[in-house]
């Protein structure tokens, strides 16, 4: 077996606890390798799913180890996202909004998985900047659009941020992919300001969407390997020192063109885009199976 197609078992990222049931069974596995990572690639496969009997923390067990996964998401191509630009920069400058509402400028602020770098775009220089991103493709438009000393390319363990030194801090479908959520939040309180505000935004397994689909539900996907309800997302970070002051679901900006993709009628187009392109008429999608936490650093 090649090194990057090994799994590993791991325990309940949440109490620590090595008790689960098994969820979802795994399908459509490939090799690492021939697993597509990118937005449109990977649906309909995905590892074991299970719960922990204690918590009730649902995620990938077994899973890809940490090594493979970290090579798949440096090495992730950006033109499929890209492609999607102009509805999503409409997604980012609500986002950029709602930040502005809870943290106004002038602040500080840090965007984790920044991917290309839209919200941090829309969100303006009025704000001091800063992203993580292990994609290279990813950083590299994030960097151009940002400044080369903003944008780490790379994951929040190896960026060498002070203690302290952010107002805000935002996760964007991010906190499902990590390898360890709890560790990840551990450090973003470590780089908030007392009083701080962390906005995280994933997918809701507990969505009543998410259990009438199932097996279809489209955030079953070989990338995400922790999948939250409302009540093991608020535990958790209030076990990494946040209070949660607010929840919401999440609305997404899309082309009817890239919903046609998603849903198997239309095939991908390998077409590359750059920043900047029009793509047409765009609608907004909400299935209410995405969950929205605003919160403090106690």
């Amino acid at each position: 077996m090649n090194a990057a197609d090994q799994s590993q078992h791991v325990p309940c990222d949440l109490c620590g606890s090595d008790d689960c049931e098994v969820y979802l069974e795994p399908r459509r596995m490939r090799s690492l390798a021939e697993s597509d990572f990118t937005v449109l690639g990977e649906q309909g496969e995905h590892p074991r799913i299970v719960r922990c009997r204690v918590c009730g923390l649902i995620y990938a067990n077994p899973r890809d180890a940490a090594e493979g996964l970290v090579g798949k998401y440096k090495a992730l191509p950006i033109a499929s996202y890209l492609q999607e630009e102009s509805s999503r920069r409409l997604t980012a400058s609500r986002d950029a909004a709602m930040l502005r509402r809870h943290v106004p400028p002038p602040a500080r602020v840090l965007d984790v998985g920044c991917s290309a770098g839209l919200f941090l775009d829309c969100l303006g220089g009025d704000y001091e900047r800063y992203g993580v991103e292990p994609g290279q493709e990813s950083a590299a438009v994030a960097r151009r659009l940002i400044g080369e000393a903003f944008i780490h390319n790379g994951t929040l363990d190896t960026a060498d941020f002070p203690a302290g030194s952010f107002d805000a801090i935002t996760m964007w479908d991010v906190v499902e992919h990590l390898v360890s959520p709890r560790q990840a939040l551990l450090k973003t309180a470590s780089l908030l300001k007392s009083g701080g505000r962390l906005i995280v935004m994933t997918p809701d397994i507990g969505s009543l969407f998410a259990r009438i689909l199932g097996h279809r539900w489209p955030h079953l996907i070989r990338s995400h390997i922790y999948y939250f309800t409302r009540p093991t997302l608020e535990r958790m970070l209030g076990e990494c020192g946040f209070a949660v002051e607010s929840w919401g679901t999440y609305s997404r900006r899309f082309t009817l063109r890239y919903l046609f993709q998603r849903a198997g009628l239309l095939k991908a187009s390998p077409q590359t885009s750059s920043p900047g392109r029009k793509i047409g008429f765009t609608v907004p999608v909400n299935f209410f199976d995405a969950c929205l936490a605003i919160a403090r650093k106690r």
